[in-house]
């Protein structure tokens, strides 16, 4: 019997030779996806930043489905993987409101190389990552202007 072949007997222990060739199997590269929320310090609104990593570095140029609630926003990563959208997100009814922010990558399409020997599935897996972001009502005052008169006569009876 040639060194790559399997002896198998049946049932009548009659052996029988089967010839096996060397299967390659190549699957598609596992993903992670960061998530990360924070209020933008230039104005009211927060802005959601992530970014797909394959193997310790960013993924780039693939699509980023962003869910907010029930609004979906489609994104791309950068060249380097990153993505980020500046949201809007305020209280209800001045009411603490909170929102479920969620980002996904479904993967690539499948490409496959059929052979005799070898099957091979190339791209990425799917990753996806989720955070729930509470806002509270803003606290809200209510100035009155005094007349320098009524100011100076407050400053006296201080005294």
């Amino acid at each position: 019997m040639e060194p790559d072949a399997i002896r198998i007997c049946s049932g009548s222990g009659v052996p029988q030779g089967v010839k096996s060739s060397t299967v390659q199997l190549t699957v598609r590269s596992p993903t992670n996806m960061l998530l990360d929320v924070s209020r933008d310090a230039h104005s009211q609104n927060y802005v959601v930043t992530g970014r797909l990593m394959l193997a310790g570095g960013g993924l780039g140029q693939q699509a980023i489905k962003l869910k907010v609630n029930d609004t979906e926003y489609n994104l791309s990563t950068n060249g380097t993987g990153f993505f980020s959208k500046s949201l809007d997100l305020q209280p209800n009814n001045n009411q603490a409101t909170s929102y479920t922010i969620s980002a996904s990558f479904s993967g690539d399409s499948d490409v496959k190389n059929v052979t005799a020997w070898s099957y091979t599935l190339n791209g990425y897996k799917p990753s996806a990552n989720s955070t729930t972001l509470t806002i509270d009502p803003r606290a809200t005052g209510m100035m009155t202007a005094k007349s320098p008169e009524e100011m100076q006569k407050e400053a006296e009876n201080r005294i």
